[in-house]
């Protein structure tokens, strides 16, 4: 489950200028392949030292070199004004401003490898400020500007045997497609004059990539940040390269000048690095709930010098996906709630509130703010797509600042509509999407699409948190859309999030089912046209749909995990699946038998839906192989099935010609099935 896939388009390849124009004058366009290539993407935001300005990442799709194109602008929070201050970038990691504002630091592609360059914050000369031998993953600026601390991983040590072709290795708790054993990452300084200098050795590793526990989905803090004197880093420490000992993960601070480390807190695992509040005084830290790798997201403010904290969010009940520092000992955090992406302003003396952004949902992971109070944040309302937006303090509304999704937003679109049931005790949502053409007077096909996770949620948002616009595209077709939380979902609560433990499918699956009933409730649904689809966890949750419920259609099961043994043999996370049953499913006929019970191509026989599979063959999240698996049951069982594979790495495609295939092959099966 991460979510990889930003749908991001360029507005100067349409297909035809003239008819866009004419669509959009009469209103009456609706949301399709052609006007998502419009489709402007915010990934990254960083917001000034003094907040009066936003350097933000834009980001577009160029069909003709299949490529995301990137640049930087930079926007007045006042004036609105904004400025590109890059030439086309590609594959950008990271952005921060030096503390005087001057200048702005990212990380992008360089030759094969990605190095950290600078730009002056007005335009100007760019400057590259690393030469990595095995590229940067992140980096952060000294306080003083005159340093970046960055990460990057070690070379084998066996570098030179492999060079000769002795390349053989041993095989640890990785994935099935790893060519050797994964090598530590560690923390380096580069001053803007002079040699990159090594902060950090050892065995142990900062979490690599995306840090798995196997959760968040979105990871809430840096994994290394300055204190505001530039004499500390704190930073996230896993025992390994491992993505196995990523459960393990602690927070520690390195002093700078001696080298030597020590440990925040005495938690032993679970936490996922930390940030210096303005006065230095204090770290903000995650840690997961309970000590439980299944649970919310929390933040704990500690003492700079070392201690547990204070819990700051539990009492909010919130899984928390961003976090950020504002004035005194006060934290600003992004969380789901319901049906919707919500500000929440947590302190260490347990004060605690919930901000009002009007009809914007944030989109989680690109929050900033700061001691200045101003906040800013890549959101998107029902009907609106993604843009940038600003609030002057937390008591503010927010103000949009750009309009790069003019031509999306001028499309008619569907309403869009938040659901509540109740389903074993728990109270339940959902959101579900209209046709744009909708006719109270008739009924409609029902397509699910299901969220990925299983810790991610629905939301009533344009900017779905896995696929911008797709639920709008589908309804376009002519399709009520309903897009169920179920057990295991953010935003609903701890207990409703850890529910899913040891309980895979069937939980869940009764989850939608209740939904789908107080979908039919409306008296809208055309019972005999129903259909099921997602990817990932919503692929798996596909798969165990329509094995153990027959009122299907068709369904798309995209990068499902159908097969629980293949994923904790094969797959990135591996061993961390354990989480979920308890066990190893090789420690006992019982957790043997649970892996089993709760994996969707168990009951394959029982499929009667027409299936489409999507995979790619790289991923490493989810192995292709449970693709085949279903494949092949489906197949023998004389099921309609096709079986589309993508030849390359990742768990979704990240080009654009692929991306819209997906979405393209995704309506057409609905299409087939349902009309």
């Amino acid at each position: 489950m991460r979510r990889e896939f930003l749908m991001v388009v360029t507005f100067c390849i349409l297909a035809s200028a003239g008819t866009w124009t004419d669509a959009r004058a009469a209103g009456t366009r609706t949301i399709d392949l052609v006007a998502l290539r419009t489709y402007v993407e915010l990934p990254l935001i960083a917001l000034s030292p003094n907040g009066a300005r936003v350097a933000v990442v834009v980001e577009r799709q160029n069909f003709g070199s299949n490529k995301y194109d990137e640049q930087i602008d930079v926007i007045d929070c006042v004036t609105h004004a904004r400025k590109t201050i890059t030439p086309v970038l590609h594959s950008v990691a990271g952005i921060e401003w030096a503390h005087d504002g001057s200048k702005i630091g990212y990380i992008a592609a360089a030759g094969k490898d990605a190095q950290v360059f600078s730009v002056p914050a007005t335009g100007g000369a760019v400057t590259e400020l690393t030469q990595a031998p095995r590229g940067v993953a992140a980096f952060a600026w000294r306080p003083d500007g005159k340093a970046v601390a960055f990460a990057t991983t070690d070379a084998p040590p066996n570098a030179k045997a492999v060079a000769k072709g002795l390349d053989a290795f041993e095989v640890g708790d990785q994935d099935y497609m790893s060519t050797a054993k994964p090598t530590p990452e560690h923390i380096w300084l580069q001053p803007l004059n002079g040699k990159a200098r090594r902060l950090t050795s050892g065995s142990w590793s900062l979490p690599q990539g995306e840090l798995i526990f196997p959760l968040p989905e979105v990871q809430p803090l840096p994994f290394f940040a300055w204190s505001p004197d530039g004499t500390s880093i704190v930073f996230a420490r896993m025992n390994s390269a491992y993505n196995s000992d990523a459960i393990g993960t602690v927070t520690d601070v390195l002093d700078v000048a001696t080298g030597k480390i020590r440990k925040l807190t005495a938690h032993t695992r679970l936490e996922a690095g930390g940030i210096y509040s303005p006065d230095g005084t204090r770290i903000a830290y995650s840690y997961a709930r309970d000590n439980n790798a299944l649970a919310q997201n929390l933040i704990l403010i500690a003492p700079a010098g070392g201690g547990d904290g204070f819990n700051a969010t539990q009492a909010l009940d919130i899984d928390v996906l961003t976090a950020r520092w504002l004035s005194g000992h006060r934290v600003l955090v992004n969380a789901f709630k319901g049906t919707r992406s919500q500000l929440f302003v947590a302190g260490e003396h347990g004060d605690a509130l919930q901000l009002n952004t009007r009809s914007v949902d944030p989109v989680p992971g690109t929050l900033d703010a700061n001691a200045s109070g101003r906040i800013v944040f890549a959101g998107s309302e029902p009907k609106t797509a993604t843009e940038l937006y600003y609030m002057p303090s937390p008591a503010s509304a927010p103000v949009r600042l750009t309009n790069y999704n003019a031509p999306i937003d001028a499309c008619k679109q569907g309403e869009v509509q938040t659901i509540t049931w109740r389903s074993d005790g728990f109270s339940e949502s959902g959101v579900l999407f209209y046709p744009p053409q909708y006719d109270a007077a008739k009924k409609y096909p029902l397509v699910l699409q299901i969220h990925g996770g299983p810790t991610e949620s629905s939301i009533a948002s344009w900017r779905d948190t896995d696929w911008p616009g797709l639920p709008q595209y589908i309804a376009a077709h002519g399709y009520l859309v309903f897009s169920p939380n179920y057990r295991g979902s953010d935003g609903q609560g701890n207990a409703y999030q850890v529910a899913i433990f040891n309980d895979a499918g069937d939980g869940p699956g009764r989850d939608v089912m209740a939904g789908i009933a107080a979908v039919e409730k409306l008296g809208i649904v055309d019972e005999s046209r129903i259909a099921v689809s997602g990817w990932s966890y919503g692929g798996f949750m596909t798969e165990w749909m329509i094995t153990h419920y027959t009122i299907w259609k068709a369904a798309m099961a995209g990068a499902a995990p159908g097969d629980a043994l293949v994923d904790y043999t094969t797959s990135d996370y591996n061993v961390l699946g354990r989480q979920y049953f308890g066990g190893s499913p090789f420690e006992s006929q019982a957790f043997l038998q649970a892996y089993r019970d709760q994996s969707a191509l168990t009951s394959v026989a029982k499929v009667t839906a027409p299936t489409l599979l999507l995979h790619d063959s790289g991923d490493v999240r989810v192995p292709v192989v449970h693709s085949y698996e279903f494949f092949h049951g489906l197949k023998d069982n004389h099921i309609p099935v096709s079986f589309v594979v993508y030849p390359v790495s990742g768990h979704y495609p990240n080009d654009p010609v692929r991306s819209e295939d997906i979405y393209r092959r995704w309506a057409a099966w609905m299409d087939r099935y349902l009309k």
